[in-house]
């Protein structure tokens, strides 16, 4: 008999999501993938958006895939949603960042809070799956629909992960509203992250690196100054782990 155990295959699936639109989700999957690739990290980058234009053509390396895992009713299909984690499973990519729109952030939460499905979840953890939520919140107009969304996905996975609440602080975050969200986080044990970039701003970084055409994203002497503090503050602040 073998005594030798197999070492299991680990996969870590970075799911960053938020309900509303134009809060930074994209923009921190771009710096997540350009810091993968600077790390010379094999990723995947799954679109979960399928009636979206955002654009990922600054991430051509990063084999950006659109997932489809909705069924007709716009809801998560069980069937398509367990294909895909197993077809991540079979792969041979290691870290996969998922940017969710706003309608699959709602049908992703609905899901979750059926006990059948968590325990399906549950499952592809105990077969070597880590899942990270990097939950965007913004200020502003913004903040009561994050902040709300947020605490009902923090209570839901608190055993499904790492779970973190990613604060875009280009849009007002008040004071009251930063006291607020720690008190939340220190409730449903979950990190605070920060960054200050907003759509525009993220693609102007990564169309920089691009420029460079050094086999996708360069090496970060290749960066401006500029760039190099956009990009390094955020990644700091985000603090993927790899």
């Amino acid at each position: 008999m073998n005594t030798q155990q197999e070492t299991q295959r680990q996969i870590n699936m970075h799911i960053v999501i938020t309900e509303k639109g134009g809060s930074g989700k994209t923009t921190v999957v771009n710096a997540l993938a350009s810091l993968a690739k600077l790390k010379e990290i094999n990723i995947k980058v799954e679109d979960f958006d399928p009636s979206s234009k955002s654009s990922f053509s600054q991430l051509k390396w990063a084999n950006v895939q659109k997932a489809d895992i909705l069924g007709d009713n716009k809801q998560i299909d069980d069937s398509k949603f367990e294909y895909f984690i197993d077809e991540q499973l079979d792969g041979d990519v290691d870290y996969v960042v998922w940017d969710c729109g706003g309608g699959t952030s709602t049908q992703l939460l609905n899901y979750l809070q059926d006990p059948l499905n968590k325990s399906m979840l549950k499952e592809y953890i105990s077969e070597g799956v880590n899942f990270f939520f990097h939950i965007i919140i913004a200020g502003g107009d913004n903040y009561v629909t994050c902040a709300d969304y947020a605490e009902q996905l923090l209570t839901v996975t608190q055993d499904l992960g790492k779970r973190y609440l990613v604060l875009n602080e280009y849009f007002d975050i008040t004071k009251e509203q930063l006291k607020d969200l720690k008190e939340l986080s220190q409730s449903l044990s979950c990190r605070v992250r920060k960054f200050n970039l907003i759509e525009g701003n993220g693609e102007a970084m990564l169309k920089e690196i691009s420029a460079c055409r050094i086999q996708g994203v360069p090496p970060l002497e290749h960066l401006s100054r500029a760039a190099l503090r956009r990009f390094k503050k955020t990644l700091n602040n985000l603090e993927f782990e790899f």
